[in-house]
């Protein structure tokens, strides 16, 4: 009698229903855990992870969407992180939102009993993925922040999610830690690198806290530490293993712009060998950054190779025309300022500065700039306000500003002296 009564049942819709989604329900959640224990990315399993995910979600009832939906959302992502996609990384980050959304419908509806199986951390640990696929897509990291830093800064009892198994408590440690790295990386582009440190330090982000003591010693004017710290970070990210998802997930730096700060903290240290080598591989990196040709051209500056020095300002002059059109067109007229300013062609190097400064060159340049405006104008000649001129300037200028040619230039220009008289018996034409 039992065994027709389960003959009956298997040969009903209702079971054969039931063992489909049985079926389904194991394949989503053994492919899942895969791609989720993964030590390396593998495309294959991701885009296998999401297919099951999808197939299980079709038959699901409203109550097990939302942690197949976030399932589908960390699976996609990895499958787009495996191919280098970036517009899949969007469509994950879209995925996850879809998966917040649907947990806050079931809560409300349920008041969220205690079986509604959307765990995983969520919804922290699934707006901190989501805005995450987002910066890596390229998104801004402003409008990311928001989000982010409320997920991240959650209190604790915010995430009892995680707590339930030894195994969930690391994925939403990692996850939380990932959160960190990307809001370090957010105040570093803000210009802000206490706030970094404070971000990174509680993040898995290597090479980080090395990079932001080297600004800080740079902003300490200790120019060989700085190099020495920038030196530590790059080696790390260079020999860092980019083998799991989180791994591969944190911030990147640009290396061509890394190395190109590197080279300029040797430069600053006197120590233009080693400069060239690092701004020769950060051209390499980008053949565009024209900040990376200019340093270069301070560096063989100080090796006395002036010809080489001045055909990378002219490099550089024509890579930030290039690369950023009208925008560039500032930069570019400071670099052709210091190159002619080197053939001592000085009342040309002072209109290029004053063309720097009327094109609205960036507030990083703005002191140097018009440093070295003064300065052409007191090396051809012109004293009086000039020479104060300078000496105001140079309380502001960067460690790339000539301030030992400065000196001796405002040395041997008097300072009671008329603006049309030059030092050591020269002068200038007088014209109507």
């Amino acid at each position: 009698m039992r065994a027709l009564f389960l003959t009956i049942l298997a040969a009903s819709p209702v079971y054969g229903a039931d063992q489909q989604k049985l079926a389904l329900d194991i394949a989503a959640q053994a492919d899942f855990e895969r791609v989720l224990t993964l030590s390396s990315l593998d495309l294959a399993s991701a885009s296998k992870c999401v297919q099951s995910q999808a197939m299980s979600l079709a038959i699901a009832p409203p109550v097990e969407a939302p942690l197949l939906t976030f399932r589908k959302a960390y699976c996609r992502m990895a499958d787009a992180v495996a191919s280098q996609n970036r517009t899949a990384l969007d469509q994950a980050a879209t995925t996850f939102d879809d998966a917040i959304a649907e947990a806050e419908a079931v809560s409300v509806k349920q008041k969220r009993p205690q079986n509604v199986p959307y765990t995983l951390g969520a919804p922290y640990t699934w707006r901190i993925l989501a805005a995450i696929a987002r910066l890596n897509a390229g998104a801004p990291g402003e409008s990311q922040e928001q989000s982010l830093s409320r997920a991240v800064d959650a209190d604790v009892e915010d995430w009892a999610d995680c707590q339930t198994s030894a195994a969930l408590a690391e994925f939403c440690h990692s996850v939380h830690q990932l959160g960190s790295a990307w809001l370090g990386w957010i105040a570093l582009e803000r210009g802000d690198p206490f706030a970094a440190g404070r971000r990174f330090g509680n993040a898995n982000a290597p090479g980080w806290t090395e990079w932001v003591a080297g600004l800080a010693a740079l902003r300490q004017g200790n120019y060989s530490g700085a190099a020495t710290y920038y030196g530590k970070a790059i080696g790390i990210w260079r020999e860092a293993r980019m083998d799991s998802l989180m791994r591969r997930m944190n911030p990147r730096p640009a290396m061509s712009e890394a190395l190109t700060d590197w080279g300029g903290a040797q430069v600053a240290a006197n120590d233009p060998r080693a400069a060239v080598a690092n701004l020769d591989a950060a051209i390499k990196v980008d053949a565009g950054n024209a900040r990376a040709f200019y340093l270069r051209g301070l560096a063989k500056q100080q090796l006395g190779r002036q010809d080489d020095a001045i055909d990378d300002l002219n490099l550089a002059s024509r890579a930030a025309f290039a690369k950023n059109g009208d925008a560039g067109a500032a930069e570019a007229h400071v670099y052709r300022g210091i190159s002619s300013y080197w053939r001592k062609e000085f009342q040309r190097a002072e209109n290029e500065f004053e063309s720097a400064l009327n094109a609205g060159t960036a507030a990083s340049w703005q002191s140097d700039a018009r440093a070295w405006r003064h300065l052409a104008a007191v090396a051809g000649g012109a004293c009086g306000a000039s020479r104060s001129a300078l000496e105001r300037a140079m309380a502001s200028v960067s460690p790339y500003f000539p301030r030992a040619e400065a000196n001796a230039a405002l040395a041997v220009c008097p300072a009671t002296a008329s603006e049309n008289v030059l030092p050591k018996g020269r002068f200038v034409l007088q014209f109507p």
